[in-house]
C-alpha cells in the first residue's frame, strides 16, 4: 500500500468494450443420493455437462454447478424446484471488444470500479479490503482512496451475507483463461439468498422479470460525491442566516469534491453521503444484467 497520496482513477469511456454477465455457479442443498441421483441425470442429458458438476466433498448434502447455462437451469428446477439455494454468485465481465485483454488495458478499469463502486445498502456497515500480496487467504481493511496494488478487492458487509468481489480475470477453475478480464461479481451465501428471496430453485422464475432491479445496487458505479445542502429558498435572500448557510454550502461542496478526488466511494458510504451516479457506466451494466434473463 502506497503512503503517497493519489488522485482516484479517472473514468475510463467503456466505448469499445464488451460488457458480460453470467452466473459463476449456484450451489445447492439436497439429500446425498439426490445429488448423486442429479449428477446421474445431467451427465445422462449432456456427458460434456459432467465438466461443470461438484460433489462438494465437505459437505455431503452440497452439489455445484459452475457457469449454468438457462437450459441447465431449467432442467435443475425440473429436476427438483424445491432444492434449496445454498449459495449463488453473479458477475459481470469488462473485456475489450478486441479480445486483447492486455494488462495496459485492463488496469485502468480496475482501478476505476475499486475507486468508484458503491457498495449497495445491503451490505450493512461494508469494508472494502484487499487481498495480501504475500498470502492469497489474508485481506486487510483497505483505507479510503486509490491504491496502485493490482490484488482482488472485497467489499463485506458486517454478517457477511453478501460478498462483491474485484480482481483481473486471469484463470477460471485453475486454468488460465484466453480472454482475460475485469471481473466484478457479487456473491450470495445462504443468508443472502434469504435476502434476496431466493431460497429455493423455483424462485428463479420468480425474480427473473426483476433481476436487473434486484442487482443492479451491487453494480453501482459513482461520478461524484452529492453534497448535502442548506436550502436557501427557507431564509430572506440577502439576510444574516442566508449569508450564513450560503457559506456552509460552498464550504461543504469544497469539502465533498476534495473528499471524491481524494478518497472515493467508500468515503461517502462511512459517511452515510448519498452519491451521484455515472450515467455511462451503470445503464451499460443494467442492460447487460437484463440479459441474464436471456
Amino acid at each position: 500500500m502506497t503512503s503517497e497520496k493519489l488522485p482516484i482513477a479517472s473514468f475510463v469511456p467503456l466505448d469499445g468494450w464488451r460488457i458480460t454477465p453470467s452466473i459463476d455457479y449456484i450451489t445447492l442443498e439436497m439429500r446425498n443420493e439426490d445429488r448423486r441421483r442429479l449428477h446421474a441425470a445431467m451427465v445422462s442429458r449432456s456427458p460434456e455437462w459432467s465438466e461443470q458438476i461438484e460433489l462438494v466433498k465437505r459437505n455431503p448434502c452440497h452439489i455445484t454447478i459452475h457457469d449454468p447455462s438457462i437450459e441447465q437451469l431449467q432442467f435443475l428446477i425440473d429436476f427438483d424446484q424445491n432444492a434449496f439455494i445454498n449459495e449463488i454468485e453473479f458477475t459481470i465481465d469488462f473485456r475489450p471488444s478486441d479480445g486483447s485483454g492486455e494488462d495496459d488495458e485492463l488496469v485502468p478499469v480496475f482501478h476505476w470500479l475499486s475507486d468508484c463502486l458503491f457498495p449497495s445498502p445491503a451490505l450493512e456497515n461494508a469494508k472494502r479490503k484487499f487481498c495480501d500480496e504475500n498470502n492469497k487467504n489474508r485481506f486487510m481493511v483497505m483505507p479510503d482512496g486509490p491504491s496502485s496494488i493490482l490484488t482482488t478487492r472485497h467489499w463485506e458487509d458486517r454478517k457477511q451475507f453478501i460478498t462483491q468481489k474485484l480482481y483481473i480475470k486471469k484463470f477460471d477453475h485453475y486454468k488460465q483463461v484466453t480472454l482475460r478480464s475485469v471481473r466484478l461479481e457479487v456473491r450470495f451465501n445462504r443468508g443472502g439468498c434469504q435476502w434476496l428471496k431466493l431460497r429455493r430453485l423455483w424462485h428463479l422464475t420468480r425474480i427473473a422479470p426483476d433481476i436487473r432491479k434486484k442487482l443492479t445496487p451491487f453494480f453501482y458505479v459513482a461520478r461524484a460525491i452529492k453534497p448535502k445542502q442548506k436550502r436557501l429558498d427557507l431564509y430572506q435572500e440577502g439576510s444574516r442566516k442566508a449569508i450564513e448557510a450560503a457559506n456552509l454550502n460552498r464550504r461543504e461542496l469544497n469539502k465533498v469534491e476534495k473528499a471524491w478526488r481524494y478518497k472515493g466511494a467508500m468515503w461517502a458510504d462511512k459517511r452515510a453521503y448519498k452519491v451521484i451516479p455515472d450515467e455511462e457506466a451503470n445503464p451499460r451494466i443494467g442492460k447487460a444484467l437484463d440479459r441474464l434473463r436471456s
